[in-house]
């Protein structure tokens, strides 16, 4: 930081120009590929993509603001929410998918081969790489979920219980009832939906499999 204004640093060598500020920064679990989320001006921002394979910084358009920005988990390519005028978009790499004014948290799935979201309307809807699928009474985009890549699933904890959703016959099954539990996962290594759940003091393991 130099005064109000942010410069990116790589050692000791400035690699980008002054900035107003930094929103978000991401970095891959390898170290080659780093993403920012900038302010250029007081209406302009953009994400910057700096990776092992580009020798130049890569930018994205320009929004007027941007959000949940999230790095695939291998390749240089960003995931984020971009605002422009009254519209929201979500934004993957150079693809823009208009989603209104609504609001919503995109995310990859742990491979990185999908990226899905979700928001509501009158109904809620669950959006894989752009295709949308409505979504059961009940079930709403504040909750966090996690997907198994190539499947019609999704997991999610509500108060009492790990619930798996097939969206594409809107069946729902859930197991042992608990007092409370953490964020559902997908475990790619076990190959099932897992989250903690607690019941008098006790944690357990609740697991559901695709």
């Amino acid at each position: 930081r130099r005064g109000n204004l942010w410069q990116i640093f790589k050692n000791q060598k400035a690699i980008t120009e002054d900035l107003l500020g930094i929103i978000d920064m991401k970095i891959n679990w390898n170290g080659t590929n780093a993403a920012f989320a900038v302010r250029r001006n007081i209406n302009e921002s953009v994400t910057i993509i700096f990776s092992e394979n580009y020798s130049e910084p890569v930018y994205s358009k320009s929004y007027e603001s941007i959000q949940q920005l999230k790095l695939h988990p291998t390749l240089p390519m960003t995931l984020f929410v971009g605002k422009r005028g009254e519209n929201n978009y979500i934004v993957y790499g150079n693809v823009e998918y208009p989603i209104g004014n609504f609001e919503t948290s995109p995310n990859f799935t742990f491979d990185g081969s999908e990226i899905y979201y979700c928001f509501c309307d009158i109904e809620c809807y669950f959006y894989v790489d752009g295709k949308r699928n409505t979504l059961p009474g009940g079930i709403t985009c504040a909750q966090d979920v996690a997907r198994k890549p190539k499947t019609t699933t999704i997991a999610y904890t509500n108060y009492t219980n790990l619930v798996l959703l097939d969206f594409f016959t809107n069946i729902q099954y859930s197991g042992m009832m608990v007092d409370k539990g953490t964020k559902a996962m997908y475990n790619w290594k076990s190959g099932r939906y897992e989250a903690l759940g607690e019941i008098n003091n006790k944690i357990y393991l609740l697991t559901c499999r695709p």
